[in-house]
Formats: C-alpha cells, structure tokens, sequence
C-alpha cells in the first residue's frame, strides 16, 4: 500500500505536473514495533522493504521518516531506543537506499558499535526474526532500566540476562523410547472394581459402612427409602442385549458410547424453572409447599427444594429434556445440596432428603424414557456442585490467609450429598461448575472416601468454570493446569461448563482437547447474559455456535448451560450426528504433570541454563534459610512472601516449602503460608513442594 501509494503521487507530479523528481521526498511513515501485537511486528522490515522498492519504481525520489516512531514502546530508555533506532538506519539506508530521516542527533549510535547481544536483539526485533523478539527485548530494557536506578543510587549493577538460551537435550534412556499405542478407555482408577470394570451391584441396603448409615439415620424422609435399582433378572435375563443395571459394567457402556458417538447431556434446569415459574407463578407458596409452609426464612429461589416441594415440575424437566433434547445423562436438581449452601435457607438438616428425592425423580424418568427404547438407555448423573464458599479465596480484604470453609468441612459436606445421590439412584457422580480447584479436590476426595467405603466403581466426571475470557477459574488457575490438579482422582471425563458461551470457550476446549487423558466435555451458556440477564442465543445459533467442537472432534459429550431449554439441546444433538467424537490420545511414557497457576510437565522443563532440569527454590524452608526462618519466627508473613517472589523471579519452577522447627506451631504456619501464597500470583504461578 505504501508502495502503489508513492507511485501514484510520484506519476502526477513528474508526469503532469512536471515536478523535479530529485526534489520529492516521500515519508512512508515509520510506525512502532515492539508493542506485542502481532500485527505490528513487521512494520520495521516493512518499511525497509518499500524503501527499496519506492526508490527503484520512482527514480530520483527520497526517502525519509520519523525514527522515534519506531521505539516508541520502549520509551525511556535511550540505549534501547538509540541501539533499535541504529539496527533499522543501518539496513534502511545501505540495503535499501533511505536518504533522510527526523533522529536525536546526539544519541545515534554507529551500528558497527553496538553490543553484539544488543545487535542480535535489535535485528531479531526489527525483522521480526522470532517469535519471542520482543519479550526478549522488554527483558533487556527491564535490565537497562534497572542499571539506571542502580547508578542513580550509587547501587552495584544488576545481573546481565543471558539472552537467548541454547537448551541442551534431556539425556535418554530405554524407557523413554515408548512406541505410544491407541487408548482403549480413559485411565482408570486404582480400585480393584475399577481396574476389573466390576459391574455397580445397585443394592445400596448392601452398603452398611457406619458412616454412610449415620447419615441416613439422620434422613428426613417420612418414610423408609428404597435405595436398591438392580434390573432383576428375571426381567431381564443375560440374553437381554441391553444395558442391565447390575448385570453390566456403566464404565463398559459410557466408553462404548463415548467413542461410537457424541453424547447428549442435558441443558439448564434454572431456567426451565424461572421459565415454569412465568407460566404457573412459582412464588414462595409453591416453593414451600405443604411441607415447609411455617418455614421461618423465605425459601423462594431454592430449586434444589422443589424436589420436595414440586416434584412434578422437576420430574416434567427431567422428561423434557430426555424426550424432547434427547439426553442420554440428565444431572440431578441438587447445585446447591449441600450442608454449606443449604445454610441460606435453615435446612441443613435436609441434605440427604434433597439429594435422595431429586436422583429419585431422575431415576424415575429415566427408567420410564429407557423402557420405550431400551436400546438407549439413559444414565442419572448425580450433580454436585461448588458450594457458595470457596477453600482458596479469602472473604476479607485485610487478611489474605483467612478462610470462611475448611477442607475438611467441604468434605463432610460433600460426602452426606454423595450419599443422598447415590441411594436416590445415581449412575454416575459428576462434580460441575467448579471455579475453586481446591473445593473440586474436597468433593474428589470425598468420593474416593465413598468408593474406598463401598467397594463400587462409579465413573466420575469434572466440570470446571473458566469466569471469563482470560481462560481462568476464580482461583486464577487455566483449564490446563485445573486438569492437572484433579487428574490424580482418574476422572472419566472432564469439560467446562457455564460462565462463557461455546464462541467464546472455543480457544479454552481446544488447549484441553489437547491434553487431557480421558473423555472430554461442554456445555456452554447459550451465550453470554443480555442487560437484563437473560440469555439471547436460540437453538439455532446455540447449535451453531458448537459446531466448531465438533468439526474439530474435541468433545466426547455435549449440552447446555444457562439459558439452554430442551429445544436447545434438540438443536445441538441434530447438529452433533454427523461427527465424530474425539479420539482418546495414545498412551505413551508415563509423565509428571505439576499444577500451580500454570500447569508444567516435568519432562519437557529447561530452566534458565538451558539445561533440562526442575529448579526448586531453598529459600522458604526454615533449613536452608535463616532469613526465612526469623521472619517466620516473627510471624512476618508479607516479608517472607518477597522471598518466595524473589525465588520464582530468579528461574525456580517450584518452591519448597518447610516450616518445621521445634519452637515454631509447624502446622498453622504452614496453612498460613500457603494460605497467603496462593492469593499472590507472583508467588503461586510457581509450584508448591
């Protein structure tokens, strides 16, 4: 453009003006690099290019510009603007034929006396030679403006950055040379039923452990559950070509139907009810019921109660969504069945009921759609969701170590719902809507608990939350490294879901597509909400807008979030039958996957030499530090944190963490420690050992 631009001009003044060509001089106008867009990074050699080509197709003419331009982003510091400034004279003058240019006389600096790690920066940069051009150069003006201050105050200078790092290859052994071989199921857990794809026997009566039975002693049914769903067999003998509840493996059969074809999961069970309550007004009368008519708080906006309260409304949704979307796995009504959240509304006391009677419907519904068709049977997933409190964030701004739940505390709560789940009829626990990673690994444990107590193999799936567009839970960490903090619990699926329409989650399901070792999930909002908080997409848009999921054969399962209705659901199944599911990733050599704000495998790590090495940072451990052992001592908590900084700063990939001391209250050190280092993300984008 620039080029046919100078062309032009130059025709009309020496072809019919009858302008001296010699006196004309063009600016191509300079424009500044460095800024990390990358559609300013070829500005420099761009200008350099036209310039020769403007001065051969328009003899005579001159080329000038405004050099200061060019370095714009890297201003106040002249020994990097000056060095840049040398590097693009230098190739736009002798390779290219620049005549003029508006420069700081005083500053230019030849380019045959430059630096040779400084040339080599400038050139990368100028002519966007690497991909990480400017970050090295930011490093370096980082350098340089610290060597200024340090002059400034009479201060010893700073370390030079290395530069460009040559990184020397990881020594290899028999073992490392893995032929990958095809995934035959997502890895398993470590129990001996998973391992042997032992059949769930569905006889939950058989389940006695004594802390399971003192949660039922406690129900508040009015009358003695059934808690058993076995498919008797003589209903259903072993020539019954279907899944058999009892008879079959659930981990066989979701891995059949994950790898055949894309799955339905079901869509937004909130709004079916606001959309229900418009209709039929469900006002707090309808939400307390006969049951709860005295209730002492308001208890409208609790849905997970309409299980109690209006079981027909939730059942209705279940149907909905199996017969009109086509669900194959619908989630129980129970987002916020949990001691901690059932809190708002004084009923605790009612968790196991809440979770029994909204997997009971669910059961129900299920089993009535199933047999119509028995060749697609249609599977319970027992919805446990985060809780309104978080195990990592802190209420208060003063405090950064505070906490308003403990681990432990998220545990119990979680485990009374697994529990209720599981003898309302559940097939299969999936812990969703998670923004906290350390709540995910409190209901992770949880379950563990459940099956280590039950002997059962109950396949598990887990749904983060990405709150934004910044690809991040609230706890700040990326859907990689979220992975990586749960994959240890051998989850059979794992996805994203809520906060972000499927247009915008789309760059943050291809990362997991990626990575993760199992079978992969999504079910987005139907966009993001309007003013009024609703949500705008209809079926055919919301079906459109996860097309891309498919084409690119990233999901194994798929359906809806907020602002999804079973015709949404309907939509989206259409469009997902003709593609294929992901493919499970080959196996290979076996890897350490760490997590921290980031995730970072260990085998692929070079640290700062370039050598393939894990640094791990001494420093905040009592042992190796005297420093950070007195201001531990003396309960300096903000003091230490500079030091973890310092160490993450300075290349150390992990941080070692050791309070241990004969005079120090080792343990409440460490939480508080910790605590405090997560909330810092100079600190924990390192790693905790």
């Amino acid at each position: 453009e620039k080029v046919r631009i100078c062309k032009r001009s130059y025709d009309v003044l020496v072809n019919k003006v009858k302008f001296p060509p010699e006196d004309i001089v063009f600016d191509p106008n300079v424009l500044t690099i460095g800024t990390g867009m990358e559609e300013h990074a070829n500005y420099g050699v761009d200008f350099i290019n036209a310039t020769k080509i403007i001065k051969e197709q328009c003899p005579y003419v001159k080329i000038s510009g405004g050099i200061s331009n060019l370095s714009f982003g890297f201003r106040g510091v002249m020994k990097i603007r000056e060095s840049i400034h040398s590097v693009f004279l230098q190739h736009a003058i002798v390779e290219s034929g620049m005549d003029v240019g508006i420069v700081n006389a005083h500053e230019m600096i030849a380019y045959d006396d430059l630096e040779e790690d400084m040339k080599e920066l400038c050139e990368n940069l100028v002519f966007n030679k690497t991909e990480d051009a400017t970050d090295e150069m930011l490093t370096r003006t980082a350098y340089e403006r610290a060597c200024i201050d340090a002059r400034k105050k009479g201060l010893p200078l700073p370390r030079k950055p290395r530069g460009k790092i040559k990184n020397y290859p990881r020594k290899q052994f028999a073992y490392d040379n893995v032929e990958p071989k095809p995934a035959t199921e997502p890895p398993l857990p470590t129990s001996d039923a998973a391992q042997n794809h032992v059949p769930n026997h569905y006889c939950n009566s058989r389940i006695t452990h004594e802390k399971i039975e003192a949660i039922r002693a406690k129900s508040t049914l009015l009358s003695k559950p059934n808690i058993d769903y076995a498919q008797p067999a003589d209903k259903y003998p072993e020539s019954f070509p279907h899944f058999v509840r009892g008879r079959d493996s659930l981990r066989e059969y979701i891995t059949s139907l994950f790898t055949s074809r894309i799955a339905i999961y079901d869509g937004a069970m909130g709004t079916m009810i606001q959309n229900y309550g418009k209709r039929n007004k469900l006002e707090e009368e309808e939400y307390r019921g006969e049951r709860f008519k005295d209730w002492s708080c308001n208890t409208k906006g609790n849905n997970d109660q309409l299980s109690i309260t209006q079981p027909h409304v939730i059942q209705g949704i279940y149907k909905a969504y199996l017969e009109e979307g086509g669900s194959d796995l619908i989630g129980t009504n129970t987002f916020s069945s949990t001691t901690i959240a059932m809190a708002d509304y004084e009923m605790e006391d009612y968790v196991y009921e809440l979770n029994y009677e909204s997997a009971r419907l669910a059961r129900e519904a299920c089993d009535e759609v199933t047999a119509k068709d028995p060749s697609k049977p249609r599977f319970v997933v027992g919805a446990i969701g985060p809780t309104n409190r978080t195990g990592s964030i802190s209420p208060s701004v003063e405090d950064p170590s505070v906490r308003n739940v403990t681990f432990d505390e998220l545990v119990d709560a979680y485990f009374e719902q697994i529990v209720g789940l599981m003898d309302g009829g559940s097939d299969i626990l999936m812990v969703e809507t998670i923004f906290d990673t350390l709540n995910a690994k409190a209901a992770l444990y949880a379950i563990g608990e459940y099956l280590e107590f039950t002997g059962l193999d109950i396949p598990v799936f887990v749904s983060g939350t990405l709150v934004d567009q910044s690809g991040r839970t609230l706890s700040g960490q990326t859907g990689e490294a979220f992975y990586a903090s749960i994959r240890h619990a051998k989850p059979m699926c794992v996805g994203l879901n809520c906060a972000l329409g499927a247009k915008h989650m789309t760059p943050f399901v291809e990362k997991l597509a990626n990575c993760v070792e199992c079978f992969l999930h999504v079910y987005s909002n139907a966009g993001l909400p309007n003013a009024m908080g609703g949500y705008d997409e209809t079926p055919e848009d919301m079906a459109e807008q996860n097309k891309v999921f498919f084409e690119n054969g990233w999901l194994n399962m798929v359906g809806g979030c907020c602002g999804s209705t079973p015709p949404h659901i309907k939509a989206i199944r259409e469009m997902s039958e003709s593609f294929k599911p992901r493919r499970l990733p080959d196996v290979g050599r076996p890897k350490m996957w760490l997590s921290g704000l980031e995730d970072l495998v260990v085998e692929d790590v070079h640290n700062h030499l370039g050598l393939p090495f894990l640094n791990v940072g001494e420093r905040c451990n009592i042992s190796g530090s005297l420093r950070f052992k007195k201001l531990m001592m003396a309960g300096d908590y903000a003091t230490a944190m500079d030091i973890a900084k310092k160490q993450v700063e300075d290349g150390a990939h992990v941080i070692d963490i050791n309070v241990d001391d004969g005079l120090l209250d080792g343990l409440a050190a460490m939480q508080k420690f910790v605590k405090i280092a997560i909330t810092e993300p100079d600190v924990s984008k390192g790693k905790f050992v």
